[in-house]
């Protein structure tokens, strides 16, 4: 092997690693953007997340203001809190992936002491309680 022949290897290996760092440089400056780009669109993904849920909520609790507020304004039609009831519970089932995990149970508390406050109102009969609350 002469002189020759070595510069030549010599100058193949230089090409190889200058291509190799090349090479290197690119998919690392790839592999940020790919990681930018998933976050961004996970954050796109989680906001659009957070603005159905927030809308859930509201929803949820436009309908339970509902239910109170019929049966105040018609402490007597207790088949209305039956099936509003059963409105909300099914809305709650349909949009469980937006709630927490004790948001259903929550509900149920509270729409159930309403039934017994208008239950006590009406067995109790007094003037107070004949009327609507309000």
């Amino acid at each position: 092997m002469t002189a020759r022949d070595a510069l030549k290897i010599s100058d193949r290996i230089t090409a190889v690693a200058v291509a190799a760092i090349g090479l290197a440089g690119t998919l690392a400056a790839a592999y940020v953007g790919y990681r930018q780009w998933r976050m961004t669109r996970r954050d796109s993904g989680r906001e659009d997340f957070l603005k159905t849920r927030r809308q859930t909520y509201h929803d949820l609790w436009r309908m339970v203001e509902t239910v109170h507020t019929d049966l105040r304004l018609e402490p007597e039609q207790l088949s209305i809190l039956r099936k509003q009831i059963a409105d909300v519970n099914s809305y709650i089932l349909m949009n469980e992936v937006y709630l927490g995990d004790d948001d259903h149970r929550l509900v149920d508390a509270y729409l159930r002491a309403l039934g017994e406050m208008v239950s006590w109102a009406q067995r109790e009969g007094d003037f107070q309680t004949q009327r609507p609350y309000g």
